[in-house]
């Protein structure tokens, strides 16, 4: 999504890295990134590393696949999860900020709304003390795989406020 791709490219560019192909997978977006010359295994592994903090997924390719114009992929989901709608749960004040993440991320509806007995029944949520709110996705999503990776990435990563 593109929080992910925003921080990807970012880290690629820092570390000299380029982008030598962009396509789609479903509802996200793929980058294929290139080492710069002389990049050694050892670098390789902790680029990867430092970009799955950000990314839904990583895989290395072949030569021949590499040289492939297009680098789309197919589509994730997350299977047979039924439809939820939290996303986070605890104060308001903090669940501000993550609104705007999952927004960022594809929830384009998310908003903050006092906590019910209706979302204990969830696939993946945050849990930020004292749960009194919660983060709705603003829409029943079981198969939203590119937004809620990108949240529970994101979420981490630029806040610093889930351990």
């Amino acid at each position: 999504m593109q929080p992910q791709l925003q921080a990807i490219r970012k880290l690629a560019a820092a570390r000299g890295w380029s982008v030598s192909c962009e396509g789609r997978a479903g509802e996200e977006g793929v980058l294929r990134l290139k080492a710069p010359l002389g990049t050694g295994e050892r670098d390789i592994k902790t680029f990867a590393d430092e970009a799955l903090k950000f990314a839904s997924s990583a895989e290395e390719v072949s030569t021949s696949r590499a040289a492939a114009k297009a680098c789309d992929g197919k589509a994730m989901n997350d299977g047979d999860v039924a439809p939820q709608r939290a996303l986070a749960f605890g104060p308001p004040t903090q669940l501000n900020s993550l609104q705007a993440v999952a927004r960022a991320c594809g929830y384009r509806l998310a908003y903050v709304r006092p906590r019910n007995a209706a979302d204990d029944k969830v696939f993946f949520a945050w849990s930020l003390p004292p749960l009194t709110h919660t983060l709705d996705s603003g829409e029943d999503a079981p198969s939203g795989y590119g937004p809620r990776v990108c949240f529970m990435n994101m979420g981490i990563a630029p806040l610093g406020i889930i351990p």
